[in-house]
């Protein structure tokens, strides 16, 4: 009879060993999860040197249909690429990194058979990270 009275209480130490570990297994798996995403989202290890700002907008042809085929680059006011063209959607937020001052710069949207759209903007007066250059809807005239 005693060693039937000791299996139970050892049943229970396993199960109060078990919820602690449920309980530490949850929180590194919590931890991993939010680490993950910080990473995912660009809040991990990676050092931005300078600052950003987004550029937010639409792109249609004149018939009011979504072009996806544009590409969109950013220039200083002497014309000099900053950030080579990239692919964008019809809908689309793009992000660019700039040097953490006062510049003008270019925002290009070029699309295949429409002529190019340019727009100028001061970093720091019109665009800030908190104050994205919203364009609306950019109605692109063929070429």
């Amino acid at each position: 009879m005693k060693v039937l009275r000791a299996y139970p209480e050892r049943k229970e130490i396993l199960l109060i060993k078990n919820v602690k570990l449920n309980k530490i297994y949850t929180r590194v798996i919590c931890s991993f999860v939010l680490l993950l995403t910080l990473e995912l989202i660009g809040c991990g290890s990676q050092y931005v040197v300078g600052d950003w700002f987004s550029v937010i907008g639409e792109i249609e042809d004149n018939q009011g249909q979504q072009l996806n085929t544009c590409e969109i680059s950013l220039q200083n006011r002497a014309g000099k690429m900053l950030q080579a063209p990239s692919r964008i959607p019809g809908k689309f937020h793009k992000a660019f990194v700039v040097p953490d001052k006062k510049l003008d710069y270019i925002v290009s949207i070029s699309c295949p058979g429409y002529k190019v759209y340019q727009t100028r903007i001061t970093y720091g007066e019109n665009v800030t990270p908190v104050q994205p250059l919203k364009l609306g809807v950019i109605v692109m005239e063929p070429v």
